[in-house]
């Protein structure tokens, strides 16, 4: 049930929110901006570029819990065949 709504309902939510933030970066490639490190002013940047890096590591993220229910599943597996009793 969990994997069911994962796979129908969240993924595809995520996968139209990454959608948004890469055509709003197009959109903004050009838009400048200052940007920030350790609270002091650093180079400058362009919100697009900053819209597209979110985006990116938005969808490494979402790469990741696509995946889940098959590492939790090599998890069990793994757990199961430990407290397995062998037989001599």
């Amino acid at each position: 049930m969990m994997n069911d709504a994962n796979q129908i309902v969240v993924c595809p939510t995520i996968h139209k929110i990454v959608d948004k933030l890469d055509s709003f970066a197009t959109e903004n490639a050009n838009v400048s901006m200052l940007s920030r490190t350790h609270g002091q002013v650093a180079s400058p940047t362009t919100v697009g570029k900053e819209f597209a890096n979110f985006g990116y590591r938005v969808s490494k993220q979402l790469e990741s819990l696509e995946k889940v229910s098959l590492i939790l599943l090599f998890i069990l597996l793994i757990f199961l065949q430990v407290k397995i009793p062998r037989k001599t």
